[in-house]
């Protein structure tokens, strides 16, 4: 599920989310995924969960722009969230790396850190740009590895 194109105002808004340091827009980012996502979401009752970032890119910019997407979207539709990955390398940025590099530089990256007993097997991944994919099917390996049968993915823009 795709918001929009990653252009004009959704992209300006997630630039100044992500290094703006504006953490107050991911509220009215999860707002605008709720209007036009939420009432197909909300029926199936996914668990909510995001992609994570490095440590050092927590360090700098403070917070996880995909987990507070995420936890206000999950927030405003009453919905389970939580952490069920990790990320177990430093990567490179995949800013302007090619699909195969990309899917190269993120394979294996990712660790399973949610329960051990899973309750319920839909999972939603939310993340900010779609770029190639590579991480969000990354992601969703190791979720499927980990027992769950339904995973979908929302972002709020597609570069």
């Amino acid at each position: 599920m795709i918001l929009g194109k990653h252009d004009g105002v959704l992209k300006k808004s997630i630039w100044r989310l992500k290094y703006g340091f504006n953490k107050t827009i991911s509220k009215d980012l999860a707002s605008m995924l709720v209007d036009k996502f939420g009432e197909g979401i909300s029926k199936k009752r996914p668990v909510v969960t995001w992609v994570p970032e490095t440590k050092k890119k927590l360090r700098s910019r403070g917070y996880n722009q995909s987990k507070e997407i995420a936890q206000h979207f999950a927030d405003k539709l009453l919905l389970c969230s939580g952490r069920l990955l990790a990320k177990n390398t430093e990567t490179k940025s995949q800013v302007g790396l090619k699909k195969r590099e990309r899917l190269m530089n993120v394979t294996g990256s990712f660790d399973y850190v949610g329960p051990k007993e899973i309750n319920n097997n839909i999972v939603l991944i939310i993340d900010d740009v779609y770029t190639t994919g590579a991480t969000l099917e990354e992601c969703a390996k190791v979720l499927r590895r980990a027992g769950y049968r339904e995973i979908w993915a929302m972002v709020l823009t597609r570069d």
